[in-house]
């Protein structure tokens, strides 16, 4: 073989060319590149049988390790939400049971509370009691002018002779200024409290006062009948009430000022009555003065 002979078979190696004598398998001339061909469409098919196989273990590989996880992770929360409904549930037992012992202690304080509100009543009502009897004896004369080195019982005295009413010594238990409460801040004087035997020398003190007014409208009893020097103020005697009861008889007077003609006090208690024909209404606390308002 020459040279180019050789050069030649290289040459037919590097670029072969199919074969006469070569015939295929189905009748077809078989070559190279329908070899080629079909080893690719082969090896296609083939890389897809395995990329859909990859695919399909892939997917149930997937799912089935997302299903694994899900599942746990619903276990996880499932008991999570056990626990803290438990939680919850123990402690909305706890809570009522405290709400259940904290109602039976406000019942039980309401009760006390309702007890002691009654009680207190009835020893109000026991105190005004006392009170009124501790005071049934006294009249209290006010607005009387204080002056210096006054004789309180000449004073008294002066009263009973301009009202008519004759009076000893012995008939007078006791007379004195009495002490302003604390909270009244008046410059009016202090009261005059004027302690007899019985409740029938104060009754007839008290009406023979309210007949001298009654008798002399346009000169009724004052400072100058009393025996004392300067401006005329008149003067006021009255049963000597509880500091309450005289706060509920000026609420009274406020709240029947135009409406009712008439407002007094007899042994204690407080009346108003709009006229003569007209029934008395009695004031026994502050609540009654919506009846008269």
């Amino acid at each position: 073989m020459s040279c180019d002979d050789s050069l030649i078979v290289d040459n037919s190696l590097q670029n072969p060319q199919p074969s006469a004598s070569v015939r295929p398998s189905l009748g077809g001339e078989v070559t190279l590149q329908s070899i080629a061909n079909l080893l690719d469409s082969k090896l296609e098919s083939k890389l897809d049988e395995k990329f859909e196989l990859f695919k399909r273990s892939f997917q149930s590989s997937m799912s089935h390790l997302i299903k694994k996880e899900v599942v746990a992770a619903i276990d996880q929360v499932r008991l999570e939400f056990t626990q803290t409904t438990d939680f919850l549930q123990d402690g909305q037992k706890e809570l009522k049971s405290d709400i259940e012992s904290t109602d039976a202690k406000v019942k039980s304080l309401e009760k006390q509370n309702t007890d002691l509100k009654k009680d207190l009543n009835a020893l109000q009502r026991r105190l005004e009691s006392i009170e009124k009897v501790s005071r049934s004896l006294n009249v209290e004369i006010q607005g009387v002018p204080e002056k210096r080195n006054e004789n309180v019982m000449t004073l008294v005295k002066n009263l009973y002779n301009a009202v008519s009413l004759p009076t000893t010594d012995t008939e007078i238990s006791t007379c004195r200024r009495v002490a302003k409460l604390p909270t009244t801040a008046s410059s009016r004087p202090r009261n005059i409290l004027l302690s007899l035997p019985s409740m029938r020398h104060r009754d007839t003190l008290l009406s023979a006062v309210k007949r001298y007014n009654k008798s002399n409208p346009g000169n009724t009893l004052s400072s100058v009948h009393l025996g004392i020097q300067g401006d005329k103020c008149p003067v006021y005697v009255s049963e000597h009430l509880s500091p309450e009861c005289k706060e509920l008889f000026a609420l009274s007077r406020v709240a029947a000022r135009g409406k009712y003609r008439y407002v007094w006090v007899k042994y204690g208690n407080i009346y108003v009555r709009k006229d003569e024909n007209s029934p008395a209404i009695h004031i026994k606390n502050k609540d009654c003065l919506s009846k008269i308002k």
